[in-house]
């Protein structure tokens, strides 16, 4: 990892350390959290972009090496912002691509709001849009870490402590007293909306600070935004899962620009997922159907095992990637054979399959979708229960590896890699 340096940026020096070479793809900048804390702590997540990626963290003023024992008028989010603005002059890195986490995903909003033709590219890193959300109710020995799985918490407890330096002078009582101004934009919806450039909301699925249902709100409140979750994995995901956070980043970051729309925005071509109402309409759709599903006397027995609590929102996922919308299901869940293998190997269940598929139609209606989508819909959910799911009767054992979620369009099946 790179020792860093400092870097007079005007009133205040900032710690700044680069990892990877600069080639021809802009920088990823990134935005620490806290704010009390420096940058050293989210190394780990970004030591496997830098193998082919030129990354720049440096520590927020009144922060680990940076500049400290500012007064507190000079300890505000904006100021965070105008030395990122100087810092990338200072540097000579143009146009940038930029991440930030927990609080510093809340200051890149600010800095796109500010600034929108210096960023090509946003991540949004375990941090929310959003105050008015409720924590989980989890036991005390999980609150006491921000990593879910508790076998790590000891190396991630012993790995901050390595850091030494990496605390700050920005004050948790002057946040809670109002002293401080805010760090997300007033409407960071509208913001990001206007911003109109690529976003992947980038989020641990066991998140304990900020809650993974304000990432799976934002990604619906804005078109064309990815949505990428961390299984099993709490704020600390970068930590606990670096390969995964990173891989998720680096395809974001080298997959090609889609073609402006009529609105000059990226993505403009509609496909099912889209006509469907994208994310929020996946979700409704799900939710609708779950329900019709837990009503119907036949159907709901597939479920009298129980059900994962995150079922909606994976099953929203699936539809998703297969209606033409963001691959999450894939990244984060499994592939086609697992989803499969989970219904197969029951026998033949013919008279439950028609009736899943008259939930589903209810479900349609349900949430007021019309032809021809809500028949491209009908079609998709009927092949799929009769003939993707329904091959492997006898055993799921026979459910071969390597099966490619199927996409589905307006004209029916797509090629199917496997």
């Amino acid at each position: 990892m790179g020792d860093g340096r400092l870097v007079d940026v005007g009133d205040v020096t900032l710690f700044v350390r680069e990892l990877g070479r600069r080639g021809e793809r802009p920088t990823l900048l990134v935005f620490h959290g806290g704010p009390d804390v420096g940058h050293g702590y989210l190394l780990p997540g970004f030591e496997p972009l830098a193998r082919d990626h030129h990354v720049v963290l440096f520590d927020f003023r009144g922060c680990g090496r940076s500049t400290r024992g500012l007064p507190d008028d000079l300890l505000q989010p904006e100021y965070v912002v105008a030395d990122a603005r100087r810092l990338i002059d200072e540097l000579g890195l143009g146009e940038v691509d930029l991440l930030g986490f927990s609080t510093g995903g809340r200051a890149a909003m600010q800095f796109v709001g500010k600034h929108p033709a210096q960023v090509r590219r946003l991540v949004l890193a375990s941090t929310t849009a959003y105050t008015d959300y409720q924590k989980p109710d989890v036991s005390s020995e999980r609150q006491q870490t921000d990593v879910w799985d508790l076998e790590l918490a000891p190396a991630y407890a012993a790995f901050r402590a390595s850091l030494g330096m990496d605390e700050g002078d920005w004050s948790y009582e002057r946040a809670v007293s109002g002293a401080m101004h805010p760090w997300c934009p007033v409407d960071a919806e509208f913001v990001l909306r206007d911003f109109g450039k690529a976003l992947l909301i980038l989020h641990g699925e066991r998140d304990l600070g900020f809650p993974v249902e304000v990432a799976h709100r934002l990604h619906a409140a804005v078109p064309g935004s990815e949505l990428a979750i961390i299984p099993e994995a709490g704020h600390m995901c970068h930590f606990e899962k670096p390969e995964l956070w990173a891989g998720h980043i680096r395809r974001f970051l080298d997959e090609p620009l889609a073609p402006p729309g009529r609105d000059g925005h990226a993505g403009a071509m509609e496909t099912v997922y889209e006509a469907a109402g994208g994310w929020a309409g996946m979700v409704r759709l799900a939710e609708a159907w779950h329900a019709r599903v837990m009503a119907d006397e036949v159907v709901s027995h597939a479920f009298s095992h129980g059900f994962h609590p995150e079922h909606t929102g994976r099953l929203a996922a699936y539809w998703a990637e297969a209606l033409g919308g963001p691959t999450t299901y894939s990244e984060s869940y499994g592939d086609e054979s697992s989803v499969v293998r989970t219904h197969s190997g029951n026998g033949p269940h013919h008279e439950m399959d028609r009736r899943a598929i008259a939930c589903f139609d209810q479900a349609l209606d349900d949430v007021g979708l019309k032809d021809p989508l809500r028949q491209v819909l009908h079609d998709y959910f009927a092949w799929a229960t009769t003939t993707s799911m329904a091959q492997y009767t006898g055993s799921a054992d026979n459910v071969p590896d390597g099966l490619s979620i199927p996409r589905w369009s307006w004209d029916g099946l797509e090629s199917l890699t496997n």
